[in-house]
């Protein structure tokens, strides 16, 4: 039965379970305020949300503090881990948004906390 079930797509990109729930609440959201929900805004709610979060833990990976007294070594530690927060946000972030200007935004910032 397992083998049988696709995933959901929103888009042509997977939700998540997560994800699922969030295009729910946007949805009564919207109705609860008395507008007509949209498959878009929703989805932009979706990307913005798991786009917060995947900056979330790319930064959380970078700011481990580095070891060690040689500052030769110390700033390899930093650029290796520059590299790989960047490497986690485009992980975690939704499967082929990554040229889409919300995106582009959130990967301008995180950047910009890394100072690169």
């Amino acid at each position: 039965m397992l083998k049988k079930v696709k995933p959901k797509m929103l888009h042509g990109k997977p939700i998540s379970g997560t994800m699922l729930i969030e295009l729910a609440e946007s949805y009564i959201g919207a109705m609860n305020s008395g507008k007509v929900p949209t498959i878009d805004t929703a989805w932009q709610n979706v990307q913005k949300s798991e786009l917060e979060r995947a900056f979330s833990i790319a930064l959380k990976s970078f700011k481990i503090t580095p070891t060690g007294e040689d500052q030769s070594a110390i700033k390899q530690q930093i650029a290796v881990r520059k590299q790989e927060a960047l490497k986690i946000f485009n992980r975690e972030m939704i499967q082929g948004i990554s040229q889409e200007p919300i995106a582009q935004q959130f990967l301008q910032k995180l950047k910009t906390e890394l100072k690169l």
